[in-house]
């Protein structure tokens, strides 16, 4: 009789092994917008500009006398054309990843470099100097267009890096509740496997 239990027992758990159901999270799909000429050469043009208008700061600066200023706009365009030389995305790169983009549809991975490098580390360093040394830079009509136009593309360029990077990442809690209905889920179907087998 105990070894029938016993048996009896071990069918029992093999059949609530074998009849779990599981429940896999489904990927979310996120919607990927056709990419055409007019925003390989907005995203272009924005990035040309933030360049102009930085070395027209950094010229502004040395000749008014605020070398410090001057010098961290220097270190921070000099780096970042360095590192994008060295990664192959200047200066053909641009172009030919721009190219590709449009004929594939979509950004390709080498473009969306190029983009979120500039924004995320030159277009931050610009606007943070510039918004400090707003008041040094001054000088006339000519410097105070350059330093609004720069703050305005050095924000419009961080902002979108920082709404694609954070905003349109899903949350953790989404994450979490996703995984813990799957646990939950597959609890719920181990105890009616349970109840069945009884």
């Amino acid at each position: 009789d105990k070894q029938a239990d016993k048996h009896a027992g071990c069918f029992t758990i093999c059949e609530t092994v074998v009849s779990l159901e599981i429940i896999e999270p489904q990927p979310k799909i996120l919607a990927i917008h056709s990419v055409g000429w007019f925003t390989v050469a907005r995203e272009m043009g924005i990035g040309a500009l933030d360049v102009i208008t930085d070395l027209k700061l950094i010229h502004d600066f040395y000749l008014n006398g605020h070398h410090q200023f001057g010098g961290t706009m220097l270190f921070t365009f000099t780096f970042s054309m360095t590192a994008a030389a060295l990664h192959g995305d200047l200066p053909f790169g641009l172009f030919t990843s721009g190219f590709e983009s449009v004929k594939k549809g979509f950004e390709t991975k080498q473009f969306l470099r190029i983009i979120n490098w500039e924004r995320g580390f030159e277009a931050f360093m610009s606007l943070a100097v510039t918004s400090y040394a707003l008041v040094y830079t001054i000088a006339g009509a000519g410097t105070y267009f350059n330093t609004v136009l720069s703050l305005i593309v050095s924000s419009v360029q961080t902002g979108k890096y920082i709404f694609e990077r954070v905003c349109l990442v899903p949350p953790c809690h989404e994450t979490s509740d996703d995984e813990s209905n799957t646990t939950t889920d597959t609890e719920t179907s181990a105890t009616e496997s349970d109840s069945d087998a009884v």
